[in-house]
C-alpha cells in the first residue's frame, strides 16, 4: 500500500526560541512537520520504501505518487526500461570504464570508444531506442563511397593553371596575389585549402584561361571494407555488452554481416609474402647495413628471421628478453607473456633447431658485449612504432620493391602474412598453422595469411596424375582418332592397348560388368565359365565404337 505523508521532526529550543543541541541544560522539545510531502510504498520485493515527492501541495503529491507507481510498475514488466531513456553518452563511458576493467590496451579502448562516438554522431543516435541496424549499414555504404573533392591547396592549383596552358605560377606568387583564406592560420601543421568554387573565377579572371567548373582533382576513396568491417566488429562487441549488463534486450545489429575484402576493386594496404629469393635478398643487404633507432644490421635480421618463423607481431617481438628463450629442452621455444600477447594469453611456441642455434649464439655474443640482464629486452627502444619505415628502408637496400605490381605492400606485418604462407606451403594441418598463429577462426588463417601464388597452383596442377600420353601408337598421326592410347595415372587401372585380333570380343561383357544383353546361342559356354574364373583385363574403349556397334546391333 503506497501513502502519502509529512514527516515530523524533533528539535531542540532554548527559553529564547532559538534551536540548540538535544543536550543544552533547560532545552525543550518541539515538534516540526515538514512541509514537503514524501512517499512510502513496497517495491516489487516487498521492501519499504520511501521517497520525497518534491512539493508541497497535497493533490499534486498524489499525482506525483501515481507517477512513481506507474514507473515502478513499468519497471517490473520491462527491466530494460530504466535504460531507455538514459544519453547513450554514459552508456558509452560505462563501457570504456569496463574496458579498463578487463585490462585492454589502451590502443583498443581508445579506438572503440572513438569509432562508437563517431557512429553515435553521425548517425544521430540519443538513447537506447534509437538504434537501427538499417541506418548503421547504410551509414557504412556511404563511408565507403568516394567523396568529390571541393577544396584546394595552392601547390595543385598551379599545377592546373600549368596544364590548362599557361605559365606555371610559383606557390609564392599565388600565396602573394590570392586573396587570404579564413582558416589559414588555424589549420596550422597542414596545408591550407581554398574552395575551389570561389577560387576558380579569381584564377580565370588573373590567368585568363577557363578552368573546369567541376574541381579537377580526384575523387578521395572512402573507407576501406577493412575499416568498414573494423566499424562494424566494434559496434556489435558495444551491443553485446549492453545485453550482457541487461541493458538492452536483444543486440540490435546482430544480422549486420562482414563484407568480403576481396571484392574491393583498390584495397588501401593489401600485403604480400615474402618470397625466399627475396627474404634471402633481405637479410644478406641488411646485416651490414647502419642501425635503425639503436637497432644494428644484425640485429635486425634476428629480428626478421624470428618473425618469419613464429610470426609475431611488432609489438610482441619488442617485448622479448632472453629470459624468454628455452634451449634447454627438446624442442627449444620462445615465450610472449600474456601482458604483451594481443589475445592477453602466455604464448609459448617452438623454434627451429637451425633457427634455435643461431639466436643461441646471438644472445651470447649480446651477452659479451653489452652488460644486460637476462630481463632486459632484446630489441629495446621505440622501432615498433616505425616497424614498416624501417623494413622498406631494408628493402630498399636489397633492391626490393615495397609495393609490387599488384598494389600489394610487404611491410613488417606482411612477415606474419610470410609465416602464414609457409605453413601452407609446407603442407601443414590447418588446424596445427591456427595453433600457430593464434587464431581464433580458422578462416582468418587461410582466408586472410595464406597467400596462393600462380606458381603453387602450377605446383599442385603439375602433381596431378594422367596430364600426359605416355606414348603414341606408330599408326597415329596428327588429326587421326586413336583408339589404343595408354594413359599414364594413379586412378584407372592397368590398361592395355587392343590388338586387331581382340576387336570382336570387345562388343562381349563380362557378367560382373552388368551386361544385361542374352548371351549369343553360338557363344562357347565354356568361354564364359573361363571368364567368371579368370578376370578379363580392362580395357580402355572410345564411346563412339561402343555406340556403333549398339546401333548396329538394333
Amino acid at each position: 500500500m503506497a501513502t502519502i505523508y509529512r514527516p515530523v521532526t524533533i528539535r531542540y529550543l532554548d527559553k529564547d526560541g532559538r534551536q540548540v543541541a538535544k543536550n543544552t541544560p533547560g532545552a525543550r522539545q518541539k515538534r516540526v512537520r515538514s512541509r514537503t510531502w514524501r512517499a512510502r510504498y513496497d517495491d516489487a520485493s516487498g521492501e519499504r520504501k520511501t521517497a520525497s515527492l518534491g512539493t508541497e501541495d497535497r493533490q499534486e503529491a498524489q499525482e506525483r505518487l501515481a507517477e512513481l507507481l506507474l514507473k515502478q510498475k513499468q519497471r517490473e514488466s520491462d527491466p530494460y526500461a530504466e535504460h531507455c531513456n538514459k544519453p547513450l553518452s554514459e552508456h558509452l563511458e560505462d563501457y570504456r570504464k569496463y574496458l579498463e576493467s578487463k585490462n585492454s590496451s589502451d590502443k583498443h579502448i581508445a579506438k572503440s570508444v572513438a569509432y562508437i562516438r563517431r557512429i553515435i554522431v553521425d548517425c544521430a543516435f540519443n538513447s537506447l531506442a534509437d538504434l537501427d541496424a538499417n541506418t548503421v549499414a547504410a551509414y557504412l555504404h556511404t563511408r565507403r563511397q568516394p567523396i568529390p573533392r571541393t577544396q584546394i591547396s595552392l601547390k595543385q592549383a598551379s599545377q592546373i593553371i600549368f596544364e590548362s596552358g599557361s605559365r606555371k605560377p610559383s606557390v609564392a606568387d599565388l600565396k602573394r596575389q590570392i586573396p587570404p583564406q579564413p582558416d589559414a592560420e588555424a589549420r596550422r601543421g597542414f596545408s591550407a585549402l581554398w574552395d575551389w568554387a570561389s577560387l576558380r573565377p579569381w584564377l580565370e579572371s588573373v590567368y585568363d584561361h577557363s578552368l573546369p567548373r567541376q574541381c579537377p582533382l580526384p575523387d578521395a576513396p572512402g573507407i576501406s571494407i577493412y575499416a568498414s568491417n573494423d566499424y562494424l566488429a566494434v559496434l556489435k562487441a558495444f551491443a553485446n555488452w549492453l545485453v550482457r549488463s541487461r541493458r538492452l534486450a536483444e543486440n540490435p545489429f546482430r544480422f549486420l554481416s562482414k563484407l568480403n575484402p576481396a571484392t574491393e576493386r583498390c584495397p588501401k594496404h593489401a600485403r604480400r609474402p615474402a618470397s625466399d629469393a627475396n627474404f634471402e635478398q633481405l637479410i644478406a643487404a641488411t646485416i651490414n647495413s647502419k642501425p635503425f633507432r639503436s637497432l644494428t644490421g644484425r640485429d635486425r635480421v634476428m629480428l626478421y628471421l624470428l618473425a618469419v618463423n613464429t610470426g609475431f607481431r611488432a609489438a610482441e617481438l619488442a617485448s622479448l628478453a632472453s629470459s624468454s628463450f628455452d634451449f634447454s629442452g627438446d624442442v627449444p621455444t620462445v615465450t610472449v607473456l600474456a601482458a604483451y600477447s594481443k589475445r592477453r594469453k602466455t604464448d609459448a611456441r617452438p623454434l627451429p633447431m637451425g633457427l634455435a642455434e643461431s639466436l643461441r649464439q646471438f644472445l651470447d655474443h649480446r651477452r659479451l658485449t653489452t652488460a644486460v640482464s637476462e630481463e632486459s629486452r632484446i630489441w629495446p627502444g621505440s622501432w615498433p612504432e616505425k616497424a614498416s619505415v624501417m623494413l622498406r628502408r631494408d628493402l630498399e637496400a636489397a633492391g626490393i620493391s615495397y609495393q609490387d605490381k599488384a598494389g600489394r605492400f610487404l611491410d613488417f606485418h606482411s612477415l606474419r602474412h610470410t609465416f602464414g604462407t609457409n605453413l601452407a606451403r609446407a603442407g601443414v594441418a590447418p588446424k596445427v598453422a591456427q595453433e600457430l598463429m593464434r587464431h581464433s577462426d580458422v578462416n582468418l588463417t587461410l582466408g586472410i595469411y595464406t597467400h596462393i601464388e600462380m606458381s603453387d597452383l602450377a605446383g599442385a596442377v603439375e602433381k596431378l596424375p594422367g596430364n600426359h600420353i605416355d606414348h603414341w601408337p606408330e599408326s597415329a598421326a596428327p588429326g587421326f582418332s586413336c583408339t589404343k592410347v595408354a594413359l599414364k595415372t594413379g586412378n584407372l587401372g592397368n590398361y592395355q592397348g587392343l590388338s586387331d585380333g581382340t576387336e570382336d570380343q570387345s562388343d562381349r561383357v563380362s557378367p560382373e560388368q552388368g551386361d544385361r544383353r542374352k548371351p549369343n546361342s553360338q557363344q562357347d559356354v565354356t568361354r564364359n565359365t573361363s571368364a567368371h574364373k579368370k578376370e578379363p583385363p580392362m580395357r580402355l574403349e572410345l564411346m563412339t565404337y561402343a555406340l556403333r556397334k549398339r546401333r548396329s546391333a538394333n
